[in-house]
């Protein structure tokens, strides 16, 4: 039973990602544009390989290093790194077909093309990942090396203390960095993407810049949400941390952290969150097929 439960809990949300994304896909094909072949190629690329490297990195690490895990550290900022790629790739400019035209001067910013929600949601994501780290970091203290990894809880008057890791700044400073560089890059891409000039179809290539735009955001918040979880199950231990003392006036006291009752909330948020956030990159992966688009949105060969 407890070998079912553990590939549950490794299989379990890369699976049920793919499951949702296939299913939201197939909901969605028929409002989507067919992308280019060099398109589809990078978007592939962008969503796929994001999802199966946090997707499947637990059941590899489960199989070749059974009891290792992968450094928090490292945990925390591969999501990022990966989504600063994703979002860099999707930036990659198509080949255009342009004839000689008088000029178009309907509208190119990124409010004609980036949909409103994209930008809200890795605003509120960002801030509160942002505010969850600084309360981490300032509840951490210094290990033996001065890493500022580990949360103390004294007990009693006596000074006794006990230990246990916490997602502190030597986990996090690195992690900050990494996250405005892909808030930074995900504005570039929405730039990139919507400033050139039409191309003959304008109002194909409107949809193709709003379809891309949106890639680009599912790509960015896929990766704050998986860094988010990363971050959460962290913590989610940090709470269960428990110890017990030797009291002269109470005898054994065992205690936990204040924040303990929370620590159930933060498994199930940091596995939704995982859920989501691979989910959206499989989404992006799964732009590749071929849809069932509208008329003036036939499929462009490069």
């Amino acid at each position: 039973m407890g070998a079912v439960v553990m590939w549950m809990l490794l299989w379990g949300p890369f699976a049920l990602a793919v499951l949702v994304g296939v299913l939201l896909h197939l909901q969605n094909r028929g409002s989507r544009v067919p992308l280019p072949s060099r398109l589809r190629v990078i978007s592939a690329l962008a969503g796929g390989v994001p999802a199966v490297i946090i997707g499947l990195a637990p059941v590899a690490l489960f199989l070749w290093r059974p009891g290792l895990g992968m450094p928090l550290e490292m945990r925390a900022l591969l999501p990022l790194l990966l989504g600063i790629a994703s979002a860099t790739l999707l930036t990659a400019p198509r080949r255009r077909r342009r004839a000689p035209a008088a000029a178009d001067l309907s509208p190119r910013g990124m409010r004609a093309f980036v949909p409103r929600a994209w930008p809200t949601s890795m605003a509120v994501l960002a801030v509160a990942i942002i505010a969850i780290t600084i309360a981490a970091g300032s509840a951490s203290s210094p290990d033996e090396f001065g890493r500022f990894t580990e949360y103390s809880i004294v007990i009693g008057t006596s000074g006794t203390e006990i230990r246990s890791g916490i997602y502190g700044w030597y986990y996090s400073v690195p992690s900050l960095i990494a996250l405005a560089a892909l808030v930074v890059v995900t504005v570039v891409a929405w730039a990139s993407i919507s400033h050139p000039a039409w191309d003959d179809d304008v109002e194909r290539d409107a949809a193709l810049r709003r379809f891309r735009s949106s890639l680009v955001g599912r790509a960015a918040l896929g990766a704050l949400l998986t860094h988010l979880s990363v971050v959460l199950r962290s913590l989610a231990s940090t709470a269960s941390m428990q110890g017990t003392a030797a009291s002269a006036e109470l005898g054994e006291v065992s205690v936990g952290t204040p924040f303990a009752a929370i620590a159930p909330a933060l498994t199930w948020t940091a596995y939704a969150a995982v859920i989501a956030g691979l989910t959206l990159w499989v989404m992006v992966a799964l732009s590749v097929l071929p849809a069932h688009a509208r008329r003036h949105a036939e499929p462009v060969a490069e």
